[in-house]
């Protein structure tokens, strides 16, 4: 039989009979930031955190939340952190003098990888590159990079001629061990080049629909050198055993940028509060240093802590407060439709010294000007308390409640626990640019496109 005859029949039998690719379920590390990783550009005029001279508000370090990732050919692994606030793949490379503070991390060498194209103009090693500003509503940072395509692979989801952006320069201490680049998860309008995220490349040509957040609680303890258990990334469904009960989601009101949400209703100490209409608009993030918080209006903020009994404003530290360490801050949240409870522990971020019997709240002032994209940013003290589903078609962002797994603290026994994730990631669409591997028991599908959807099958042996 010819060759394409055969494969033109394993293509109608896999049609036939459905076959998909399952969700994958990736650990998420954690690991305290010993320096900012992202530099904040507190003129900026979307969001902007709070700035504090107090030493010890100011000291407060995020926590990054990574996921391995395999480029090229043959793959090199690298550890990047997961982020909603940029859309691009941005990974350290070799000719990164200033990166190698980030001993022990995996470094991308692009010439190890036969799969590696090189877009930049002229002669890499004697071209001039203009900074590339990352400006986005959280945390600013300027890279030099160049412009390549490379294989990408996120477990058995591989994207083959991937943009990737391999980091040459960067500005004011960025990466740490062993943090090697940024995943982006938000929509391509964030994108720096204005090109698709890799999830939406994958998903032009398979279905896929869902990504999954889950993080878990440590408390606010000072993380060790070595990388934590942070939590569980599911890519192409939802991990069931993570959650209890129907997902609510709502619809994200940005356009083509964040996953963000309309703010409707917050409860503090059992008084409910409506927030301003017109300052309402609020993303989930992660990835950035400003996750470690709950920011918001002014207005709003100020309205929050003042049914907090004895709470107060830190001086000097423009918008952070402070509240006794004995009591407990319930706030609940709602988007519009059923309110999610904040876990007491998550609204305490520790003292604000050594000495103090005041604790630093984890709601600050967020934006201070007009006309701002996102008002509201959700970081970890809230997605620490619901299960997150990031939903490509139509745009929504889903919250459910956490079952008894989901409440603890191992991601590693979740992964092993999953209990029939939900996913669809049958092949569909086309796509002008790149292709994307699958393999899927004990097959490999290989999507490629030119002006029109081709699929080659091949059986394997595992």
């Amino acid at each position: 039989m010819p060759r394409s005859t055969s494969c033109a029949l394993l293509i109608v039998f896999a049609l036939v009979a459905g076959l998909s690719a399952e969700p994958i379920h990736l650990p998420i590390f954690q690991k305290r930031s010993t320096e900012r990783r992202l530099k904040t550009d507190y003129s900026s005029p979307q969001l902007s955190p709070r700035q504090s001279s107090d030493s010890t508000v100011s000291s407060l370090n995020a926590v990054l939340y990574y996921i391995p990732l395999d480029i090229g050919t043959p793959p090199q692994t690298v550890e990047l952190v997961l982020t909603t606030t940029i859309a691009d793949i941005f990974i350290v490379g070799i000719e990164c003098d200033a990166c190698f503070s980030a001993a022990g991390a995996s470094i991308y060498d692009s010439s190890k990888s036969s799969s590696a194209v090189n877009k930049s103009i002229g002669n890499p090693k004697n071209a001039t590159f203009e900074p590339i500003v990352i400006t986005d509503a959280f945390d600013p940072i300027t890279l030099t990079t160049w412009s390549f395509t490379d294989t990408i692979s996120l477990g058995q989801f591989t994207a083959l001629g991937a943009d990737v952006f391999q980091v040459i320069e960067t500005f004011g201490g960025v990466f740490g061990t062993p943090i090697a680049g940024f995943f982006g998860l938000a929509f391509q309008g964030l994108s720096s080049f204005n090109t698709p995220p890799f999830w939406q490349a994958i998903s032009q040509q398979v279905s896929i629909r869902d990504m999954g957040l889950w993080f878990t609680r440590r408390g606010n303890d000072t993380l060790g050198g070595d990388p934590e258990p942070g939590g569980v990334f599911t890519f192409g469904g939802t991990n069931t055993s993570l959650y209890t009960g129907d997902i609510e989601f709502m619809p994200v009101t940005s356009n083509n940028t964040y996953w963000s949400l309309n703010l409707s209703t917050i409860t503090v100490q059992g008084h409910s509060l409506s927030v301003t209409p017109s300052t309402s608009r609020a993303a989930i993030i992660t990835g950035v240093d400003d996750a470690v918080w709950i920011s918001g209006p002014p207005a709003d903020v100020k309205a929050i802590w003042a049914l907090v009994p004895n709470s107060s404003e830190i001086f000097g530290s423009s918008g952070t407060f402070q509240f006794p360490c004995s009591a407990s801050v319930n706030i609940s949240i709602s988007f519009g439709g059923r309110s999610w409870s904040i876990n007491a522990d998550d609204m305490n971020l520790g003292p604000v010294n050594s000495n103090s019997d005041q604790c630093i709240g984890g709601i600050v002032y967020g934006n201070t000007t007009s006309g701002a994209s996102v008002h509201w940013s959700f970081g970890l003290p809230f997605l620490k308390n619901v299960y997150t589903v990031l939903r490509q078609n139509p745009p929504s962002v889903g919250f459910g409640e956490l079952s008894a797994l989901g409440a603890g603290t191992d991601p590693q026994s979740s992964v092993s626990q999953s209990a029939n994730p939900t996913s669809s990631t049958t092949p569909t669409g086309s796509d002008t640019s790149g292709s994307v591997s699958l393999k899927h028991a004990g097959w490999t599908v290989l999507c490629t496109t030119s002006g029109f959807v081709a699929l080659a099958l091949f059986l394997e042996a595992y």
